[in-house]
């Protein structure tokens, strides 16, 4: 018989790329000591450690303001939002149906496990690629594992397993910033992030010369959305409203 002809929707996401960094001064003094290349492998290490945090918190809230679209923020989007591209498809409204607000902390074993579990289920994996990513903060997790260690039968929710989710599968990971019994994520393959360039690390004198000090600067430059709004869930099992919006640190700088 005849091959019948597919029909392939492409849609296009338009990208900026941002810049986010920042400095420290450290005295010259400092810089004279024995232990300046212990001090100076330090400093890389937080330049970094602060661009990577920077960014965590965009890809889940992330306003589309001179920043990322974070998932979430797609998720609590109830009608077309300004960042939505003109080739970015249809908008569909997820607020409701993607974002839950379960009570369950009086529950345990198969009523707390298995409402949870559903609500992860709304996520769909079409055209994403590797297993999902859940993301809490750490007491949540550690209730979660609290909560295996009183089921752990046929269902083999084991708590040994620390960073997966239990029975669902995917990656658990803690940010410091997410409320408490909060949970979000899905696939997260579908939330696509550019890089323009790497992390760029300097320094120079000049700025603090009178005060005798050196600053290093850590910049790069991002951007990203959530390419299918419907890969991601956002929930709170302890019958409170999930939170939608967290406060990025001001830029005092500008």
């Amino acid at each position: 018989a005849a091959v019948k002809e597919l029909i392939i929707t492409f849609t296009q996401v338009e990208l900026d790329e941002y810049k986010v960094g920042g400095f420290v001064q450290i005295p010259n003094s400092s810089l004279e000591d024995d232990s300046d290349l212990q001090l100076l492998s330090t400093i890389v290490d937080y330049l970094g450690q602060a661009i990577g945090r920077a960014l965590d918190r965009a890809i889940v809230y992330g306003t589309g303001t001179k920043m990322p679209v974070g998932f979430v923020t797609r998720l609590a989007a109830d009608s077309q939002p300004a960042w939505w591209g003109k080739n970015q498809g249809a908008f569909t409204n997820l607020s409701t149906s993607n974002i839950l607000t379960l009570d369950l902390a009086a529950s345990s074993g198969k009523e707390f496990f298995s409402p949870i579990l559903a609500a992860m289920g709304i996520a769909e994996p079409n055209y994403a690629t590797g297993a999902p990513v859940w993301i809490m903060n750490r007491k949540t997790h550690t209730d979660l594992m609290c909560r295996c260690l009183e089921f752990n039968a046929a269902a083999a929710l084991v708590s040994g397993v620390s960073n997966e989710m239990p029975v669902l599968g995917g990656k658990i990971v803690e940010l410091e910033f997410m409320a408490d019994h909060d949970i979000a994520g899905g696939f997260l393959s579908l939330e696509v992030i550019s890089e323009r360039s790497g992390a760029k690390i300097a320094y120079s004198d000049a700025p603090m010369f009178l005060e005798d000090c050196t600053v290093f600067k850590g910049t790069q430059r991002y951007d990203g959305k959530p390419v299918r709004g419907e890969a991601f869930v956002l929930l709170n099992y302890a019958n409170t409203a999930p939170t939608k919006t967290v406060t990025f640190p001001s830029d005092t700088a500008n």
